[in-house]
């Protein structure tokens, strides 16, 4: 018994490790994406520029609060003081939200600019 519970631990032990390198590598690759957008046109068109699946959109910028990232959202997101977004400057947050969950987020430095929207809905150019 004590054998199988041991296994049963490793087994889920491996699965959250899994799934959190997946989750930071689609978050890395989701960085990349936006900056090379960033860096090649100044605009990205959010509809077009990603396939996966998200109903709201919202940037906040370097020094922003949790208490402010939750008011916005209209939910608590655990995760929203882990991003360090509250406490620099230096990035601006990007998170992508489906059904009153975030589904994505991306952390930009600064240095390419501040995300700004257009008159295009989902459309941001870096100024």
């Amino acid at each position: 018994m004590r054998r199988i519970l041991f296994v049963t631990m490793l087994l889920l032990l491996a699965i959250f490790a899994i799934d959190q390198g997946l989750s930071e590598k689609n978050k890395l690759f989701l960085e990349k994406q936006i900056i090379a957008e960033a860096q090649e046109s100044h605009i990205i068109d959010f509809d077009q520029a990603f396939d996966f699946k998200w109903d709201n959109l919202y940037v906040f910028p370097g020094n922003t609060s949790v208490k402010e990232i939750n008011k916005t959202l209209g939910f608590a997101w655990p995760n929203a003081s882990s991003t360090g977004i509250s406490k620099s400057d230096s990035h601006q947050l990007i998170v992508f939200v489906k059904d009153n969950t975030v589904t994505r987020y991306a952390k930009v430095p600064s240095q390419y600019g501040t995300l700004t929207p257009t008159d295009d809905e989902n459309v941001y150019k870096f100024t």
